[in-house]
């Protein structure tokens, strides 16, 4: 009889554990669940765990562009540091659209300027010229079916299509006029400009001191300047460049050697991961022969690539199979690249030649008082001296030594070695033909005037006050907001 009751009272707590685990949430219901109340909006469990999950993919997505690996999406502590970010982004982003509500009240509606149209279009064209060129210049596809695709492309792209670009441009000029807005009363002194200034200075000059090349490749980049070092001079070209074809055939050349520079660095970490303690004499191992067929096509200028005649090994005995067609793919790849290169040397030497009378001519003429803007006209390459009509062409500063890439080496050292302003260098050779380079001037040492960058530094001064005078805002009303957040362990249920 006992064990009768007992077997009953079992039952029972059976039944009613399984009862409870049958118990299902719905939903909806489940995802309606409040979990952070801003000023009387609320978010529910749904909203935070959605823009959790987007946040996490992003995340993920970010780190295999980057990294190249997969992070683990389930980790707890990336879900807890998903969970605050966008928690407190929810509640900043919710405050700032209610004050921003606030201040539209009273404001016109905003709509799309000519200008910002015009930018819209631009950007949509840009994306879709790009997808049309590098993606589907080889479509079959025509007429509407080609537009249909190139679109659909640009707004996989972009994020968004057309309208969506509108809405967020649209966005950005709402917020920039309620930024405005609350930050009207923020001000940049002329005191506050000029220790900018100062600052500015004295962060250029000790930069020279430790790297006088500094100086040349910012004025030479376009950057602005604030001082200027002693022993420097101004500089400008005239590119006698290789004919067309020279060119296209050096460039097709320097492809292949990248190519098999390529293989050589992949085949090199093959063998050394292997156990192969001395790669060279393995490699020697083995003999290459090439194909002599001709591999330039001085019509058009293309370059093909050389075959592999056969390729003899002798190793000896115990060498693996993997490792032994590594060293033989190795030694194929170098003979290959030795083979580019004397290629190259002679059509360089070939190109040097062809242009090197016509650098001389310009010499000559400029040796014997040419105007030097209309010989430039005649003879430059260098789109960088070539400036559209009514424009002065740019000059560039060098000094001793100078570091910088633009102008070349070659070209600083023949310029530094002129005496006397106004002289020019007899042809020098670059990687792009013959350069003849004018010593314009000495560029003056000293301090630039103020009044050439006070507006740049206001401008940039005030942007930076205003956004830390905004963000400051933000965190106040954040701060002043009546906030309710539930146990987020209410988000793992």
């Amino acid at each position: 009889m006992q064990k009768r009751a007992l077997l009953a009272c079992l039952l029972a707590a059976c039944l009613l554990l399984s009862s409870c685990s049958l118990i299902v949430k719905d939903p909806e219901v489940d995802a309606a669940t409040p979990v952070l109340t801003v000023n009387g909006t609320v978010f529910t469990k749904g909203q935070v765990n959605e823009a959790v999950e987007d946040y996490v993919a992003e995340y993920a997505a970010y780190y295999r562009s980057y990294y190249g690996g997969n992070i683990d999406t389930s980790n707890p502590d990336l879900i807890k540091s998903a969970r605050d970010l966008v928690i407190g982004d929810m509640k900043k982003n919710e405050v700032i659209a209610q004050h921003m509500k606030e201040f539209e009240a009273g404001q016109p509606e905003l709509a799309l300027t000519e200008t910002d149209e015009a930018e819209v279009q631009d950007t949509w064209r840009t994306y879709s010229e790009f997808i049309q060129n590098y993606y589907l210049s080889g479509s079959e596809l025509e007429g509407d079916e080609l537009q249909a695709e190139i679109d659909r492309q640009t707004a996989e792209m972009l994020g968004t299509d057309l309208e969506g670009l509108r809405a967020q441009k649209l966005e950005s000029l709402r917020t920039n006029r309620f930024k405005d807005f609350v930050t009207q009363s923020v001000a940049v002194t002329d005191e506050e400009v000029q220790a900018e200034f100062d600052t500015r200075v004295a962060n250029a000059k000790t930069s020279y001191e430790s790297d006088l090349s500094a100086y040349g490749k910012s004025v030479n980049g376009g950057s602005t300047v604030y001082y200027r070092p002693a022993g420097y001079r101004e500089v400008k070209w005239i590119l006698v460049e290789f004919g067309e074809i020279d060119d296209k055939l050096l460039s097709g050349l320097d492809s292949r050697i990248s190519a098999q520079n390529s293989a050589i660095n992949t085949l090199t970490g093959n063998l050394t991961t292997a156990g192969v303690e001395n790669v060279d004499e393995l490699v020697d191992q083995v003999t290459v022969t090439l194909s002599t067929d001709e591999i330039l096509n001085r019509e058009d200028g293309s370059v093909s690539a050389l075959t592999v005649v056969s390729s003899e090994t002798a190793f000896g005995e115990g060498v693996e199979e993997s490792v032994a067609a590594d060293a033989k793919s190795l030694a194929e790849a170098r003979a290959l690249k030795a083979a580019y290169e004397a290629k190259r040397a002679e059509v360089e030497t070939a190109a040097y030649a062809a242009v090197e009378p016509k650098a001389q001519e310009l010499y000559t003429a400029l040796k014997d008082g040419g105007d030097w803007d209309t010989l430039s006209a005649e003879y430059n390459g260098d789109p960088n001296m070539s400036p559209a009509e009514g424009e002065t062409a740019s000059t560039y500063a060098v000094c001793e030594g100078y570091t910088g890439t633009t102008p070349a080496s070659e070209t600083v050292a023949a310029v530094m070695a002129l005496t006397e302003a106004g002289s020019v260098t007899e042809p020098v050779r670059t990687k792009d033909g013959f350069v003849v380079a004018q010593y314009v001037g000495d560029v003056a040492e000293g301090t630039v005037d103020l009044a050439g960058v006070s507006e740049a530094i206001r401008s940039e001064l005030l942007s930076t006050k205003k956004d830390t005078f905004y963000d400051n805002q933000v965190q106040q009303w954040v701060d002043a907001a009546q906030v309710t957040l539930a146990d987020l362990k209410v988000l793992d249920d």
